[in-house]
């Protein structure tokens, strides 16, 4: 599976159902993934959790926060065996489609300092680096990592 204009990457709301499957699959692409209990209580507060597809096959999935007139990216994650598929650069493109019906202006999100093709991805797609908070992401024991606050204009 590769993405190319042809694809056709649909987003749909996640489930509960699918709440165990989605974070065993991050826990494989991610050193830090996110808690069932995590995605549980976004779900609640009524984030959008949206889990992407390519035809039958989800690849991935997001939790975005609509805070008045911008989306926030709580988090991002393309399982595993899908990466390197250009399938996250198409995942981002609807994400932000999706945000501007929702009528966001702008996008921000967060990334570790050591996550570079996330950094890459998503400065490819227009994102620009703003803020640096120091010691912000634990990295086990007592180290901890940077965050890159990171904004793009979308719509309006």
């Amino acid at each position: 599976m590769q993405a190319n204009a042809n694809n056709n990457v649909q987003l749909t709301p996640v489930v509960e159902d699918q709440v165990s499957r989605i974070i065993a699959k991050e826990a494989a692409a991610s050193s830090w993934p996110w808690r069932s209990d995590q995605l549980l209580k976004s779900l609640e507060q009524g984030h959008h959790c949206l889990v992407c597809s390519l035809g039958n096959k989800v690849f991935g999935y997001c939790v975005l926060l609509d805070a008045v007139a911008a989306m926030e990216i709580l988090n991002f994650v393309v399982f595993k065996e899908f990466q390197g598929r250009g399938l996250g650069t198409e995942m981002l493109r609807q994400i932000i489609k999706f945000s501007v019906k929702q009528g966001a202006e702008e996008m921000w999100l967060e990334v570790r300092e050591s996550n570079h093709a996330a950094i890459a991805l998503y400065t490819a797609a227009g994102f620009q680096p703003g803020e640096v908070r120091e010691k912000y992401y634990p990295l086990g024991g007592s180290q901890r990592e940077a965050a890159i606050q990171m904004q793009r204009r979308i719509g309006a």
